[in-house]
This record gives structure tokens, C-alpha cells and sequence, in this order.
């Protein structure tokens, strides 16, 4: 009875408690990926270095925009944040895989790899997030 009525008062307390805080994860690793990848093309258009870095600083700026927002999860949920932050992590992976397979710069190279990055760092954010 009290999640229908939630869900007629317009807010569902159940979504909120299981989801609200993944999205709230996964919304903030993307912002910080994409504030990370913008500083990261400057320093990189305007300093000597070569584009051989850019797969390595690739892999840094998804592991640390995943580990934040699965730390972000875990501290609002504070529960299940290993569970919490893998999934934060896939989410992410996922999501940054449709936008490179629709801007054109999709690879299968190191696909797999990806994402085992993407689940250790969600895992690890979610464990430290609970702490």
C-alpha cells in the first residue's frame, strides 16, 4: 500500500532508494569524464606531446570518472556499495560505448579490457564510498 501510494503521490521512495543513487553515480562520472577529456585535449593541443598518449589518459580519465561517481553512490546509498559501484561502472561503460559507436569512433580494440577497468574502479569507489 505505501508504495502505491508513493507512486500516485508522484514520488516513489522504492525507485529513489534502488535507483536514485545509481543514477546520481553515473551522472557524475560522465560530467567528470567529459570535464577531464576537455582539459586533457587542451593540454594535449597545446603542449609537444604526442597523440600516444591519448588511449593511456583515455583509460586514467574513465577510471577515476568511474571510481568518483561509485564513491558518490556508495556514500548516498550506504549500502551494497561494492554491488552499487559495478554497476555505476557498466552503466557508464555502456553509455560511453553507444556515444563512441554514434560519433563515429568506435573500437573493438581493448573492448574487454574496458570494461574490466570500468567494473574494478566502480568496485573499488563502492567499497571506499561506504567507508
Amino acid at each position: 500500500m505505501e508504495i502505491k501510494n508513493n507512486l500516485i503521490g508522484g514520488h516513489s521512495t522504492l525507485w529513489q532508494s534502488r535507483f536514485g543513487a545509481i543514477l546520481y553515480g553515473v551522472i557524475w562520472a560522465l560530467i567528470v569524464t567529459f570535464v577531464l577529456s576537455f582539459f586533457t585535449s587542451i593540454i594535449l593541443y597545446y603542449s609537444p606531446l604526442s597523440e600516444t598518449y591519448l588511449y593511456p589518459a583515455s583509460i586514467v580519465i574513465i577510471v577515476i570518472s568511474i571510481f568518483f561517481g561509485a564513491y558518490l553512490t556508495a556514500q548516498k546509498s550506504q549500502t551494497n556499495g561494492l554491488i552499487k559501484g559495478v554497476v555505476v561502472g557498466v552503466c557508464v561503460f555502456i553509455i560511453l560505448l553507444l556515444l563512441s559507436y554514434l560519433f563515429g569512433g568506435f573500437f573493438l580494440n581493448g573492448l574487454l579490457l574496458k570494461l574490466v577497468y570500468c567494473v574494478v574502479a566502480g568496485a573499488i569507489g563502492g567499497i571506499f564510498g561506504i567507508k
